[in-house]
């Protein structure tokens, strides 16, 4: 039976991640053998379920830089650019074991997990770096609210200043 994880609100920001008290729920999907979203979906999954887990150490980098590819009652796959990531055995085994208690709490079949080391670029939706992009969207929508806030503009304008490049820090 495929599966498929609701997404819930979660913080992004992968350093700080807080476990919530009860798993995202995981429903059944369409009848394919296999849950193969769009990338945005399974990204949203993925980090859901590692914001769940709360993973330290290596295990938690290797789920953080890690993205979901597919995900099935039988098998879990997830995409990794680093190989002493990937290949690290004890990463992998508390991986494996955070997984097995996250499948077990939600009453789900535990997927095997399958860890595949990819060409750098290839992984574009890890926690990390969908928490990278939603840094640097904040920041520029920051940048360009400030250079277009009147008062500063006329400040600027008026008394010949300039915003210093890392003065601005987005909420």
């Amino acid at each position: 039976m495929p599966v498929s994880i609701k997404p819930v609100e979660v913080a992004l920001e992968t350093e700080s991640l807080v476990a919530p008290s009860t798993p995202p729920l995981v429903a059944s999907a369409s009848p394919t053998p296999e849950f193969v979203g769009d990338a945005s979906a399974l990204a949203q999954m993925w980090v859901d379920m590692v914001a769940h887990m709360g993973l330290k150490a290596f295990a938690g980098q290797l789920a953080r830089q890690s993205e979901l590819v597919s995900l099935s009652e039988a098998m879990m796959t997830l995409r990794c650019e680093k190989l002493s990531l990937a290949t690290d055995d004890n990463a992998l085994n508390t991986l494996r074991s955070a997984l097995k208690n996250y499948f077990t709490q939600l009453g789900q079949v535990v997927p095997a997990l399958k860890v595949e080391v990819a060409e750098i670029g290839q992984v574009r939706y890890s926690p990390q770096k969908i928490s990278a992009k939603q840094r640097d969207d904040s920041l520029a929508s920051a940048k360009q609210a400030v250079q277009q806030h009147p008062t500063i503009a006329a400040i600027v304008r008026e008394f010949d200043g300039m915003i210093l490049p890392n003065s601005i820090k987005p909420d």
